[in-house]
């Protein structure tokens, strides 16, 4: 997915995810607590959206992107308290080892094309975390939810999931975005998280449970994959 083509689009889209702020972000962002004066990387930060609540917990933010695009947006929004960084090709070299407390991926694996190219980026976000910083990777979750509709996605039926693979979803707004990334099995990113130095910690696959929302079948069928590792 080119998201220098359509970072309007998905920054339109991620203010309005009702699934991922009630769901997906507070469980994930949980997991981390207490989050004020640590140093957080969050890498593939977009439009700024979860850099934003890190800092408003008190958290000092590194927030680095390879698209220009997205961190236009995120740096007009708000970047008060946020240190922005453009990255090419998913390189951190600028932040020094052990110097960072944990790391956030907010959908970033998904969109990688080769196991080599994940595990690379593992190691270089396991490099600069402190001995037993954590790294949170949130991704859907589509071997329980693979052809299911939900109030912020719609999953494309994809019969025999394979890792690697090609996988298509939309994005539910007043704009509706499609977006196209790559399947990952959670046995895969635990496989994929030891190559790169970690101890997979713990898997997460959080179920609706704010009963004043009308779900579309996210209290039944965990919509997202939590992957929490933690730096040996």
């Amino acid at each position: 997915m080119d998201y220098n083509k359509v970072s309007a689009e998905y920054d339109s889209y991620s203010k309005e995810a009702t699934s991922d702020w009630l769901i997906g972000y507070p469980r994930a962002l949980e997991i981390l607590e207490p989050l004020k004066g640590k140093t957080i990387l969050d890498y593939g930060c977009g439009t700024g959206k979860v850099s934003r609540r890190l800092r408003d917990q008190g958290a000092r933010v590194i927030a680095v992107d390879i698209s220009q695009p997205m961190l236009d947006i995120a740096q007009r929004d708000d970047a008060v308290g946020i240190n922005y960084r453009h990255i090419d090709s998913g390189g951190i070299h600028f932040i020094e080892d052990a110097s960072i407390d944990h790391a956030f991926a907010a959908f970033v694996f998904c969109n990688i094309v080769s196991r080599e190219d994940a595990v690379l980026i593992m190691k270089s976000i396991q490099r600069v975390l402190r001995p037993s910083g954590r790294l949170i990777i949130l991704n859907a979750n589509w071997e329980d939810c693979n052809g299911r509709e939900f109030i912020s996605y719609k999953f494309d039926r994809i019969e025999n999931l394979v890792s690697g693979q090609k996988v298509g979803l939309i994005l539910k707004s007043s704009a509706p975005l499609r977006v196209e990334n790559y399947f990952w099995s959670a046995q895969d990113y635990q496989a994929m998280l030891t190559e790169a130095g970690f101890h997979t910690v713990a898997s997460h696959r959080p179920l609706a449970e704010n009963r004043t929302v009308e779900w579309k079948g996210e209290d039944k069928y965990p919509l997202f994959l939590i992957m929490e590792a933690l730096k040996r």
